[in-house]
Parts: C-alpha cells; sequence; structure tokens
C-alpha cells in the first residue's frame, strides 16, 4: 500500500514532492535554485557550484547581457519574490555562475544582481562559467513532465 501524504489544499503532490526536496537539499544551508522548463522542474544547488568556482580558481570571463536577452521583466519572471530594495544594494563585482549545458544555459546566482545591473543600464558583469560537467555535479533534482506527481524520480 502506497503511503499518503497530506499536502496543503491547492499544492499537489508534484509541488509537495518539489518542496520536500528543497527542504532536504537545503537543510544545511545551501540555496536551492528552482528552474521550471517545458514541464520539467530541475532543482541546482547554488552553494555546490559556488564552492566548485572558488575550490578550482576558474577565470572570470564576462556575462554580456544582451547576448542572454536579460532585462527587468525576465528578472521579474526568474525572481517573482524580487526585493527590489536589497537587488539595489547588491555588488555589481561579485561574479555570477552560469552553468553551460548542451541545451541552454542556467543561471544559477544571482537574479537580483542582474536586477540591479537592468536597471542601472550595466551591460556586463564578471562571471565564471561552469562546465556542463560540473553544473551535472550542481544538479540535485529534475522531475520530468511525464512522471507522475506522488512518483519521485
Amino acid at each position: 500500500m502506497k503511503p499518503v501524504t497530506l499536502t496543503p489544499p491547492g499544492v499537489t503532490d508534484r509541488e509537495a514532492l518539489i518542496a520536500s526536496k528543497i527542504e532536504e537539499y537545503g537543510a544545511f544551508g545551501d540555496v536551492i535554485l528552482r528552474e521550471d522548463l517545458f514541464g520539467h522542474t530541475y532543482l541546482w544547488n547554488v552553494g555546490h557550484a559556488a564552492h566548485i568556482v572558488t575550490t578550482s580558481k576558474r577565470p572570470e570571463s564576462p556575462l554580456t547581457l544582451a547576448d542572454y536577452g536579460i532585462t527587468e521583466e525576465l528578472c521579474r519572471q526568474w525572481r517573482p519574490d524580487m526585493d527590489e530594495e536589497r537587488a539595489m544594494s547588491l555588488d555589481l563585482s561579485v561574479p555570477q555562475i552560469i552553468a553551460m549545458l548542451e541545451d541552454r544555459t542556467v543561471i544559477l546566482c544571482c537574479w537580483m544582481r542582474l536586477f540591479r545591473a537592468v536597471r542601472e543600464g550595466v551591460l556586463e558583469l564578471p562571471a565564471y562559467w561552469l562546465s556542463a560537467e560540473d553544473a551535472e555535479g550542481c544538479l540535485v533534482f529534475h522531475l520530468a513532465p511525464e512522471q507522475s506527481e506522488g512518483e519521485e524520480p
């Protein structure tokens, strides 16, 4: 018999599973980024990505915002909980962390800094670029759209 999980009203089993994974992987203080793309949900460990770029002494390479269509609207889409006051206080000299995958580029950190850059008309920011292999090491969970809501991958 499959165990019954109680979820708050309006929350699907799928959303409850994703929330539990965010809590599980964020239990040690790591920031977990949720990416929803074409029905797929990905959870990325931003703390692990920061550890990789810090310990590997990667060179910085600039992120040109226009090359990736980064706008204020896009920043708000990825960070609907945007705290504008906090975003405008962030240091733009801190490098972004970006994962290069075969099918897309994922900005792991930090959409609020991108928001400030767009607002101030900054065209480029310093960035660290993770390889696809390193990015895979930061992916902690993937839920495909065809997976049933209660089914864990």
